[in-house]
């Protein structure tokens, strides 16, 4: 029996489905989905709405918050007595920690650095207990999967004993329902308000308040789109790429939003919202933002294909999917050198890029993102076909079923 653990909330129908809740439970879901697909027995432990109505060996808790989890979890592997032969996937180090009672076998899936979230954002006593636990994590995991060679080097570098039962796999999206035809039936009409959306948790490591000050420049030195000459307040590049000066960037008026210029929409929650919609109020961008909460998978589908361009700047990252889905529907990324994006964004083909702590650039980013969406989606496309997960998460679940005790 292999037995999935997570935390976060998953919707099982007859498929599984992670809505907008982050990259780690979209792939979980995935997961979840080739063993359905293929007929392989699984168990749940965790956060998992089940209601595909069949027998499922389940053992369910929705946790607060992750120490509630842990006490869950601590309690479940005492008292409960699992199979020998049964596997365990866990998706965080802390919750593998918890079940070394007996010998089991334990594959850990690393999606990102959470222990550089947990050293910059946490308290001294929260970084002790997870260190501590991850510690005791790396030494009993039969197998570690990271989704990135970043990620893997981070703890590589940190637990050299390791380095043996690692494994780089980068996630995949499902292109079959993240796609477009390359050839759109007729080239799409300029639209009056350009439309840049972010899709994650609203939490760290995700730059959040970065990327709402990089679109306030982008508002307050808009002019309207079907409009030839170059918007004033900008310089651009022999290439034609918009280059902001240094003494440009500051004038300009805010766009009221309603009839020509830029919208930003962010879907997913977490604890930021209620900063970033003070920060909405603060920059005036009232009738610029939009915050819609936790999508479904169609929605979110939706939103990309309404778009023009997507942002996501973090100060880590694994192998993020809502990247990937949005470049598999034809849509351009504006991005920073994290995790695996710089394997597969190419500057000026399908996105860009930038270095968070520029505004200006991050900016300059959006607009040239906003203006060349269309020649871009092509190139966009194209650059997610080896990542679909037709092809990556048979490669996972081989992993998982071959995996032997150390």
């Amino acid at each position: 029996m292999i037995y999935l653990v997570s935390d976060t909330k998953i919707v099982l129908h007859t498929r599984a489905d992670a809505g907008s809740q982050g990259g780690s439970s979209a792939y979980l879901s995935g997961i979840i989905n080739q063993l359905l697909g293929n007929q392989i027995e699984f168990g749940l432990i965790g956060n998992f709405e089940i209601n595909d109505k069949l027998r499922r060996n389940a053992h369910l808790s929705h946790p607060s918050t992750n120490l509630s989890f842990l006490k869950y979890l601590i309690k479940l592997f005492l008292v409960k007595k699992f199979d020998q032969d049964d596997i365990f996937y866990f998706q965080r180090p802390d919750h593998l920690a918890c079940s070394i009672g007996s010998k089991k076998i334990r594959i850990l899936h690393l999606h990102g650095q959470q222990r550089t979230n947990i050293i910059r954002s946490r308290n001294l006593l929260t970084k002790f207990n997870y260190l501590f636990l991850e510690r005791i994590a790396m030494r009993h995991a039969d197998l570690i999967l990271a989704t990135d060679k970043r990620t893997a080097s981070v703890y590589v570098t940190q637990y050299p004993f390791i380095a043996k039962k690692i494994r780089v796999v980068p996630t995949g999206i499902d292109l079959s329902f993240f796609s477009s035809p390359t050839d759109p039936p007729s080239p799409p009409e300029p639209k009056p308000i350009k439309e840049l959306i972010y899709i994650g948790r609203l939490a760290p490591p995700k730059l959040l308040h970065e990327m709402l000050r990089a679109f306030q420049l982008v508002i307050k030195n808009q002019q309207p789109f079907n409009t030839h000459p170059p918007p004033r307040l900008q310089e651009r590049g022999s290439g034609g790429e918009v280059l902001f000066g240094t003494e440009r960037v500051s004038g300009g008026e805010v766009n009221s939003g309603t009839e020509r210029g830029s919208h930003f929409t962010l879907a997913g929650a977490g604890p930021l919202l209620p900063a970033l919609q003070r920060s909405v109020i603060e920059m005036g961008l009232e009738q610029n933002v939009t915050f819609t909460g936790i999508l479904s998978k169609d929605q979110i589908r939706d939103l990309i294909f309404n778009s023009d361009a997507a942002i996501l700047l973090s100060a880590h990252e694994g192998s993020p999917i809502s990247v990937k889905e949005v470049l598999a529907c034809g849509k351009p990324v504006i991005v920073n050198d994290v995790g695996d994006l710089s394997d597969y964004v190419i500057p000026g083909r399908n996105g860009y890029i930038v270095n968070p702590e520029n505004s200006r650039e991050v900016a300059a980013a959006i607009i040239n993102a906003f203006e060349n969406s269309t020649n871009m989606r092509k190139a966009c496309i194209n650059s997610m076909l080896p990542y679909d997960e037709s092809l990556i998460n048979p490669e996972i679940v081989k992993l998982i079923l071959d995996c032997k005790p150390v």
